[in-house]
């Protein structure tokens, strides 16, 4: 069973419906996050498996609050690998919920956004762990 894991950054937003950021850095120490750290590699993902997902931006991680989809590399979520990291881009529905997240970002309540994902456990190496510091 797969373990679904979140983290979070910064968001981008302009006057406009218009949202975009980095959802994941790479190659970056994470700040503390309940009692570890992580660095997230460029390996981890590829602009093949973006394009071959079906990835849904949405408001606390609850798929009944969507914002915006990438499926299979098309729809209103954009999403691209670079050398920083993945960079999302989405303009926000013209809804009550995409109202009530533009206004939340606009008055500085709502700041950043997290991404969730898994680990395929039989991906040998995909992930490490070392005790730093206690």
């Amino acid at each position: 069973m797969n373990n679904h894991e979140i983290r979070s950054f910064t968001i981008e937003q302009t006057n406009t419906r218009h949202v975009a950021g980095y959802a994941i850095v790479f190659n970056s120490l994470s700040v503390d996050l309940g009692g570890f750290r992580e660095i997230i590699s460029s390996d981890a993902i590829t602009q093949e498996l973006i394009d071959n997902s079906d990835v849904i931006f949405n408001y606390n991680h609850d798929n009944n609050m969507m914002l915006g989809r990438s499926r299979n590399g098309q729809g209103t979520l954009s999403l691209r690998k670079d050398e920083h990291g993945l960079y999302f881009e989405c303009e926000l529905p013209n809804s009550p919920m995409g109202e009530n997240v533009l206004e939340s970002i606009k008055r500085g309540d709502l700041s950043q956004c997290s991404f969730a994902f898994t680990i395929n456990p039989e991906d040998e190496g995909a992930e490490t762990w070392e005790r730093r510091d206690d």
